[in-house]
């Protein structure tokens, strides 16, 4: 007898300082990324999402240590369970940290707007999540995605990379939620 945990317990695990391997959310999804290009398909225009999502607190709001650690505590099962609640079969999701998530979506996306679909349904999803909760007090959602395309494979850590940086860019811009879309060789 087996057992295999379901994809949504990836979400569940908060990486620390002291987890065995460091970064193992983001070399996950990262693997996640180079294994679909891999992957054969049955046309070369196949298309799969990356969407990564970061919540943060206000840093203007006061500030109690120890109620603050459990809120962020609380703020993660919040975000946890909205994301679950959207995940799709044959996702892969993975936690990068304490505050932002990843999914890949594969599968039936075949036009130009679905990083942008995904990723608004996505920051809307855990928004919707943290209305009139105390844990949703001060948060901004950030949510950056790229479109993959099968025929310009390009490795994992760059397109995880091209999202981040241009999710950075946007929170330096505005404190309102913040939806980027990277083009697909962006």
């Amino acid at each position: 007898m087996s057992f295999s945990s379901s994809v949504t317990a990836n979400l569940r695990r908060v990486p620390t300082s002291r987890e065995p391997t460091a970064g193992l959310g983001r070399h996950a999804i990262v693997a996640h990324v180079d294994r679909w290009y891999t992957r054969p398909r049955g046309t070369a225009d196949a298309r799969a999402v990356l969407v990564v999502l970061d919540v943060d607190l206000d840093d203007a709001l006061p500030r109690d240590e120890a109620e603050e650690l459990e809120r962020r505590s609380r703020l993660g099962r919040t975000v946890e369970r909205a994301l679950s609640a959207r995940i799709r079969h044959g996702d892969a999701v993975a936690r990068i940290d304490a505050g932002r998530f990843a999914i890949l979506r594969a599968g039936r996306l075949s036009d130009e707007h679905t990083a942008a679909f995904e990723s608004r349904e996505l920051a809307h999803a855990v928004e919707e999540a943290l209305v009139g909760r105390p844990e949703g007090f001060g948060v901004r959602v950030t949510v950056g995605a790229t479109t993959l395309v099968g025929d310009d494979a390009r490795a994992g850590q760059e397109a995880l990379g091209s999202v981040t940086a241009a999710m950075l860019e946007g929170k330096l811009l505005t404190d309102d939620r913040v939806v980027v879309v990277v083009a697909p060789r962006g």
